[in-house]
């Protein structure tokens, strides 16, 4: 233990002594200029608010740090890699701060502020940091000391001491958030004790608590305070315990010895990906349907079974739905007839879809540890994520992936084989068909791109033609595609032209795309897609580094260069476009699991037992997910979604909404029956309802006339006495 603690000493150091010197300086500046004086009276609260607000922003902050040390495989601690990553944590850690500091300093109490205009608007944000005074130096004081504290610091960030066994570096980023969420949660009831100023104000504890009341969980500190409290409080106890026996009765030591790895990986890993699965599956059914996106795509699964019409989605009663093909709407449909009309028949359709990518990694030619290798490439899927949101949530886009991943997979086996089987290139076609009755041509592209590019790369024109059967497998793909393209243009015309010209080409170029029949564009800035890439492969994207460790030697070799053209094909051709959302990324994800399982069971460094520590990468989803159930966090979700409202709704009354258009999770959740408002709301009947957002309350004039049965959120619900 005594080893342990100064093997985080060594590492956190730098980071502390950064920390405190930050604030020390700001302290200094404030304390000269006078706008640090406390009110009257105020001076404890004020203390107490500045410790728990700075404590809990630095734990935040080095908690990313916390969770690399614990999925770094022991083998990499203190080599060139873990410097050169440390290096960047640390800078960033630096930057980050010492910005807060400045802007704080020239600025007032405004830092959270310009932040969070920097967020939803950057141009006006950047301007209004132009503005600020001193600005012109500023930047330059921020560079200057950005290098010097890397230069004096850097030879520091590295421990002399050996590294903590994995358990207890699975135990300290406990601990840490704990702690960091128990002040978080005492310092909401401080706030309300004093008025203090900017000093004791840290600005990026309020940019958390800001961002978390962004999200559909807006009492998060409340949700998972205690569970990381009495987590974090087991923990030091049952760590306690375990070592005030093992120093006082020597006799236990070889009892208490801290488990090693399992000698027989297979086992664990089908142990692991069970859990995970079965956690997903059973998670399906408890939340809502939420809108936008879920519920439509909910919705128009449901009336294809009420209506019996399964030709072509319907975005209204008999209004088509020319956006998506229909295949992940049959698959929702499909399910909901078995299950129910439900939250949960309609989710596993993409959860069986998902499950189908992870299935199709059993068919990658891996040359070792096949089986292994597979299993553990599942486990990554499903607990990046990207893959855990995409097996759980009604989109499209997990059919696309299953059809781009069963093509990409079949592709290179059918060219690499030594014997290849005709199957190979049947199975190709078949994944293009899924592709395009999924989401379009968008498909081809996605598959296409990196398939020219490594027959480019690794000249292999010839063997392209011969591999493939090319007429055979374009028969198949457009025999099960083409009909239903034809037959949609027939039933609705100007289908084809809207779909392929408007979605597929004016979506993605054209920014806040007017166009859109179904909604607003998603306008985005340039490049995002990477910023989802790396958001959307959490926790694995930690490891990255790692995945390049010495390997652009071998990038050229046919295999390792086939899934860089796979992994990257997807975000390259996407860091143009500006309407996009994050589960565009998916497509690319299969490939990153395979690239990092490969290498992972490659490098020599970790022949022996310690590649199994890759696993742990996966522990914080699962923790995470664990403690929010724990922590009644559905109890505590603030939905986009109108289920909880229409439960108090008797079913069979007359419902209008006084809105331009019924919320999509209305229209699932009423069973079609919401309607919109189109007369005087006094003209409404007795016994009808009437749902109306907070800035509709003014139509109701009449107060007595009307019975608030419910509230939600920004929504009521009326009946007319």
């Amino acid at each position: 233990m005594t080893e342990a603690v100064k093997y985080y000493w060594q590492r956190l150091a730098p980071f502390i002594g950064v920390y405190i010197f930050f604030e020390l300086i700001e302290l200094g500046i404030l304390l000269l200029t006078g706008a640090a004086q406390p009110a009257e009276g105020d001076i404890q609260e004020s203390l107490l608010s500045f410790i728990n607000e700075n404590a809990a922003c630095f734990l935040f902050t080095l908690i990313p740090y916390l969770l690399y040390l614990l999925v770094l495989p022991r083998d990499f601690h203190g080599g060139k890699w873990d410097r050169r990553v440390t290096l960047v944590l640390f800078s960033l850690f630096c930057l980050i701060h010492w910005l807060e500091e400045l802007v704080e300093i020239v600025s007032g109490d405004s830092f959270r502020l310009l932040t969070r205009d920097f967020i939803m608007a950057p141009a006006a944000a950047w301007e209004d940091i132009c503005q600020l005074p001193y600005c012109e130096w500023m930047a330059g004081i921020l560079l200057v000391e950005l290098i010097v504290t890397v230069y004096l610091l850097k030879n520091r960030l590295m421990p002399s001491a050996p590294v903590p066994h994995y358990l207890l570096r699975l135990v300290i980023p406990g601990i840490s958030t704990g702690i960091g969420f128990m002040l978080m949660y005492q310092a909401h009831a401080m706030d309300e004790l004093a008025d203090v100023p900017e000093l004791y104000d840290d600005g990026l504890f309020h940019i958390f608590k800001w961002i978390y009341d962004l999200t559909a969980v807006p009492d998060i500190a409340q949700i998972y305070a205690l569970p990381c409290i009495y987590l974090s409080a087991a923990l030091i106890v049952i760590l306690a315990l375990f070592l005030l026996v093992r120093q006082n009765f020597p006799r236990t030591q070889r009892f208490l010895k801290l488990p090693a790895y399992p000698s027989n990986l297979l086992p664990c890993l089908l142990l692991f990906l069970a859990c995970v699965l079965l956690a997903r599956l059973l998670s399906l059914g408890i939340y809502p349907l939420m809108d936008t996106t879920e519920a439509r795509y909910g919705e128009m699964a449901r009336k294809m079974v009420e209506t019996n019409y399964w030709l072509q989605p319907q975005f209204e009663y008999g209004v088509p739905f020319w956006g998506k093909p229909p295949l992940s709407f049959w698959g929702s449909a499909a399910t909901m007839l078995l299950c129910g009309i439900n939250e949960f028949g309609a989710r596993l359709a993409p959860y069986l879809a998902t499950l189908g990518i992870g299935l199709c990694f059993l068919l990658w030619p891996f040359k070792s540890n096949r089986k292994e290798q597979s299993v553990a490439c599942i486990v990554v899927l499903f607990t990046s994520a990207m893959g855990f949101v995409s097996a759980g949530a009604v989109m499209t886009d997990a059919f696309l992936a299953f059809g781009t991943t069963l093509t990409m997979i079949s592709f290179y086996r059918a060219m690499t084989d030594e014997s290849p089987s005709r199957l190979w290139g049947y199975l190709f076609f078949l994944g293009l068909a899924i592709g395009l009755l999924s989401k379009g041509p968008l498909a081809i592209v996605v598959c296409g791109i990196p398939v020219f590019f490594w027959v480019l790369w690794q000249k292999q024109w010839l063997q392209l033609w011969k591999r493939l059967p090319w007429i055979c497998g374009t028969l198949l793909m457009l025999l099960l595609t083409v009909p239903w393209y034809v037959a949609a243009e027939q039933a609705t015309p100007g289908f084809l032209r809207y779909f392929i010209i408007g979605e597929h080409i004016e979506r993605f170029l054209v920014k806040g795309w007017a166009g859109d029949l179904y909604g607003k564009g998603h306008s985005r800035a340039i490049g995002t897609i990477w910023l989802y890439g790396i958001e959307m492969f959490l926790p694995w994207v930690l490891l990255v580094p790692f995945l390049l460790r010495r390997n652009m030697k071998g990038i050229c070799k046919p295999e390792n260069a086939f899934l860089w053209c796979w992994a990257l094909s997807t975000p390259v051709f996407f860091t143009m476009a500006r309407n996009i959302l994050p589960a565009y990324i998916l497509p690319a994800v299969p490939a990153f699991c395979i690239l990092l399982v490969r290498r992972l069971w490659t490098l020599r460094e970790l022949e022996g037992r310690d590649y199994r520590q890759f696993l742990f990468a996966a522990l914080p989803v699962i923790c995470i997910i664990g403690l929010f159930g724990i922590g009644k966090g559905f109890d505590h979700v603030q939905y986009r979604c109108q289920r909880d409202l229409l439960q108090h709704w008797d079913q069979h009354s007359p419902l209008y909404y006084s809105d331009d258009k019924v919320p999509y999770s209305a229209q699932y959740y009423s069973a079609g029956r919401a309607e919109i408002l189109t007369k005087e709301v006094a003209q409404l009947r007795h016994g009808e309802y009437l749902v109306l957002h907070r800035k509709q309350y003014h139509l109701i004039t009449h107060p007595d006339a009307w019975q608030l049965v419910a509230e939600d959120g920004s929504w009521r619900l009326y009946r007319k006495r």
